[in-house]
């Protein structure tokens, strides 16, 4: 047999993903190309656009099978802030078996963590209390709240504490999908076809946000 050239890149690829009947092959394509970019620590970052270049797959069935992955617990998505406090690209940790998902993805940035704890703990006293949305709870709110400012010339409206769990909670999960460029990209065109009778509200965003990550 030849021997490989030197010259001749690939990873390491664990059977067990490969074997698992509840995986689909889709996924299956997408796990192992990340294993060709992983190093020793079993990490690989490229980005969504080269991912979706190199493997010829559109945006959603991109994110639709990495969303397999992560659910079946192969590839947990984390995320890195630069010194400007923006996202990086996604890194994808890859388990060779499947792992329960724990407290390291974007959703638990040390300051939007420290953020929820203490928005929602000021506010444990009063039953459906309103509270305001804040720049602080991260860059995609603040990204979200800035458009509506220019859309609206006015501040978001205020929403309900529970609510306030559903907006973080959907956002966190767009993050594991959504580098900051497209999510800017899909607020942006969000305010430009926004209807006349639609307020606005991040709410109704987040309901929809399924369409963004599959």
């Amino acid at each position: 047999m030849n021997k490989l050239k030197t010259s001749f890149q690939f990873g390491v690829l664990p059977k067990m993903p490969m074997k698992d009947h509840d995986l689909s092959i889709q996924s299956k394509a997408i796990f192992a190309y990340l294993c060709a970019y992983a190093g020793n620590d079993g990490q690989a970052f490229p980005s969504t656009s080269l991912m979706q270049y190199e493997l010829n797959v559109s945006k959603n069935t991109l994110f639709k099978y990495l969303k397999e992955l992560k659910d079946s617990g192969y590839v947990t998505v984390k995320k890195h802030r630069t010194e400007y406090n923006k996202f990086q690209n996604n890194v994808y940790v890859l388990n060779d078996e499947p792992c329960i998902k724990s407290c390291d993805t974007a959703s638990c940035d040390t300051e939007i963590c420290d953020t929820t704890i203490n928005n929602v703990t000021k506010n444990k006293d009063t039953k459906n209390k309103y509270i305001h949305l804040s720049e602080k709870d991260g860059a995609f709110i603040s990204l979200y709240l800035s458009c509506f400012y220019s859309k609206f010339k006015k501040n978001h409206m205020r929403i309900k504490e529970d609510d306030y769990y559903r907006v973080i909670d959907g956002l966190s999960e767009i993050e594991e999908f959504i580098d900051e460029k497209d999510y800017t990209d899909i607020i942006t065109e969000h305010f430009d076809t926004i209807s006349k009778n639609n307020n606005g509200n991040i709410l109704a965003f987040i309901k929809a946000k399924d369409r963004f990550i599959l």
